[in-house]
């Protein structure tokens, strides 16, 4: 067993979370992240990508995946939960929007919306 502070601290060693001696308890306990048992029950891949996204240690597209839920889908779930989506200042979401603009433009028309 090996003592970790948070979800994010588990996942590095991806075996067991205890408290840890000194410091305050974990946010969460984790077992064996490795094993398909654990990961295929149900919700837990979600409130696993939930977590990391909340904490930082995921952007929402890799949360997407380890929730193996569509993208826009977990955006929606996140947002149920209180946790922003759209994260920054305004001058960080103006930039986006044109990132996006940018890469729109760039995609075959095969793929984009009609």
């Amino acid at each position: 067993m090996i003592a970790q502070a948070s979800p994010v601290d588990a996942l590095g060693c991806g075996h067991v979370a205890v408290p840890p001696p000194f410091g305050a308890p974990p946010e969460a306990v984790l077992f064996h992240l490795d094993d398909e048992g654990l990961l295929g029950e149900p919700g837990v891949r979600l409130a696993l990508a939930t977590a990391l996204y909340r904490s930082d240690a995921v952007s929402l597209g890799r949360g997407a995946k380890i929730a193996a839920v569509a993208l826009v889908e977990f955006m929606q779930h996140v947002s149920r939960q209180g946790i922003p989506v759209i994260k920054g200042d305004a001058k960080t979401v103006r930039e986006d929007i044109r990132n996006l603009a940018a890469w729109r433009k760039r995609r075959p028309l095969s793929m984009r919306a009609r």
